[in-house]
């Protein structure tokens, strides 16, 4: 399980998972999801968080966190609203054979749980999955 189905393509090509391996899309949808970077407003040192957040959302920084050789993460960018420069950088990520594309992968997906669900699905996975 992962919330990082890209991240599967090179542990495949380095051989921790066999070449069969392949994404395993929900026919009732998945739970979307996105990582979040927090810039504390106590830091004091709110231009340079703003500085961060700009590049960590750049269509470069983006491509490559979604490049599975990088990190393989999807991008959180709306592709629609790139520019034909930030669009050509996501279209120069490699297809894989062991993930769908981001089109058919969020063909379904329930929209990120509020965060009050946390504790309940972190107890509720401590409970019944990581069983000792």
């Amino acid at each position: 399980m992962t919330y990082g189905p890209a991240t599967l393509t090179q542990l495949v090509e380095n051989g921790t998972f066999p070449e069969t391996t392949r994404v395993l899309q929900l026919d009732e949808g998945t739970v979307g999801n996105a990582s979040f970077l927090a810039m504390p407003s106590s830091s004091g040192q709110q231009a340079g968080a703003k500085v961060v957040a700009n590049l960590a959302l750049s269509p470069e920084q983006q491509a490559l966190k979604a490049d599975p050789g990088v990190w393989g993460q999807f991008t959180v960018l709306d592709a629609d609203l790139l520019d034909d420069e930030g669009s050509a950088l996501f279209d120069a990520i490699p297809d894989s054979p062991v993930v769908p594309s981001y089109a058919e992968l969020s063909e379904g997906a329930d929209p990120e749980l509020s965060v009050e669900w946390v504790p309940a699905l972190d107890e509720g996975w401590r409970t019944n999955v990581l069983v000792e």
